[in-house]
């Protein structure tokens, strides 16, 4: 029965590192003990800031009054290798890369003058993802703003807002590709309010994948307002200028 465990065993293991081999998604090389998809390397080197000098937005982000900051970890690359992963997140059903960049985002914002004064202030706050529709959840299986989001909680210790507290009402289609005037018309009316005193006096610290123009950030902000929150603020993994 002891040989027969270990063959097994070892099969099992070489399955699991076939299907997710010890390597490094950006650049190939083994990560550490094959336990993480990124190598230190490249999260400290292969990407280039989005706001190396820490203001409390990307440069040329103009934000609403509604919002008071806005901190993005890496800038875009279209094309490239940040915008590979950040697909592989949401259409290859990479969602432990989803939470492994929220951990890498949590100690930035941690690092980030801008930002750390809120985690230090000792006010209540609170992680909202930015939710999915119900169908495209379906599709994906998960929403890669909660992972995200669960990873930032893991490091900072902010929670992640219940998933019952704002609701994507409306199906809209992918922002890719469309030009200010339709991306807002696109996201008007898109969320919904559900529960106003889990969100009641905290801080919100919203979070998404990549920021591109604001419109999905400020219409869920224009929706929590609603709530009287404390104040309000976006993190992302990217910016897209």
């Amino acid at each position: 029965m002891r040989v027969l465990h270990e063959i097994v065993s070892e099969a099992v293991t070489g399955f699991r590192n076939l299907l997710f081999p010890g390597v490094c998604l950006s650049c190939g090389q083994p990560s550490v003990e094959g336990l993480e998809l990124l190598c230190p390397f490249c999260k400290e080197n292969s990407f280039d800031e989005a706001n190396p000098f820490r203001t409390n937005t990307c440069p040329g982000v103009i934000l609403p009054a509604i919002l008071e900051y806005q901190f993005a970890m890496w800038r875009y690359d279209k094309g490239g290798s940040l915008q590979r992963l950040l697909h592989n997140i949401k259409y290859n059903g990479l969602g432990r890369l989803g939470f492994e960049l929220g951990c890498l985002l949590g100690e930035r914002l941690r690092n980030c003058p801008a930002v750390s004064g809120y985690l230090n202030s000792g006010m209540s706050m609170l992680l909202v993802p930015v939710p999915l529709h119900p169908r495209r959840k379906r599709m994906r299986g998960f929403n890669q703003a909660e992972l995200i989001a669960m990873g930032i909680s893991s490091v900072t210790g902010i929670p992640v807002a219940d998933d019952t507290a704002v609701s994507r009402s409306r199906y809209t289609r992918t922002q890719t590709g469309f030009s200010l005037l339709a991306r807002n018309s696109n996201m008007a009316g898109a969320f919904q309010l559900e529960d106003e005193q889990a969100l009641a006096g905290k801080h919100l610290m919203l979070v998404d994948d990549v920021f591109t123009t604001g419109a999905t950030t400020y219409a869920l902000a224009t929706c929590l307002r609603e709530a009287a929150p404390e104040g309000m603020g976006v993190v992302t993994i990217a910016y897209a200028p």
